[in-house]
C-alpha cells in the first residue's frame, strides 16, 4: 500500500517507497530473530540488489549496522555448506566460517538517516497492524 502519497509524488517516489517497504519488512524480521537469537552484528548482502549502492545504504541506515557486500555468487548454497561445516563440526565455531566469505564493499550507517527511518518503521507497523486482515 501507498500512504501519503500525494500529486507531487512521481515515480521515482514510488520505487523508493517499494524499497523502504522491503527494507522495513526486513528491519522487523530482524528485530525478531534479536529478540529470540540475540544481537546481529553484520549484514552480508549478496546477489542482485547489490548492484543498487542507494538500496544497500538504505538497508545500512535502516538496521545502523554494517552491510557488507560479499562476491559471491550463490550466498544460499555457501550459507548452507557454512551451516553444515559447523554442523559436522568441520569448523567449532560459526564465527569461523566468516573467513570464506570475501567482503568487497562496506556499507557504513548513517545515525541522522536511522532516527528518519525508525519513525516511519514505526507508521509502517501501525498501518501492517490495522491493515493486515484486509490484506
Amino acid at each position: 500500500m501507498f500512504f501519503g502519497v500525494r500529486s507531487v509524488h512521481g515515480q521515482r517516489h514510488f520505487i523508493r517507497a517499494i524499497l523502504e517497504g522491503v527494507c522495513y519488512s526486513l528491519y522487523q524480521i530482524g528485530a525478531s530473530l534479536e529478540e529470540t537469537l540475540g544481537r546481529i552484528e553484520r549484514i552480508y548482502a549478496s546477489g542482485g540488489f547489490t548492484r543498487s549502492k542507494m538500496w544497500l545504504q538504505l538497508v545500512a541506515d535502516v538496521f545502523m549496522k554494517r552491510v557488507y557486500v560479499t562476491g559471491t555468487a550463490d550466498a544460499s548454497a555457501t550459507g548452507a555448506a557454512m551451516m553444515g561445516f559447523y554442523a559436522l563440526g568441520i569448523v567449532e565455531a560459526l564465527e569461523d566460517t566468516a573467513k570464506m566469505v570475501k567482503v568487497v564493499e562496506v556499507y557504513e550507517p548513517d545515525a541522522a538517516r536511522h532516527a528518519v527511518y525508525m519513525k516511519n518503521v514505526e507508521i509502517f507497523g501501525e498501518l501492517y497492524g490495522r491493515l493486515k486482515d484486509m490484506m
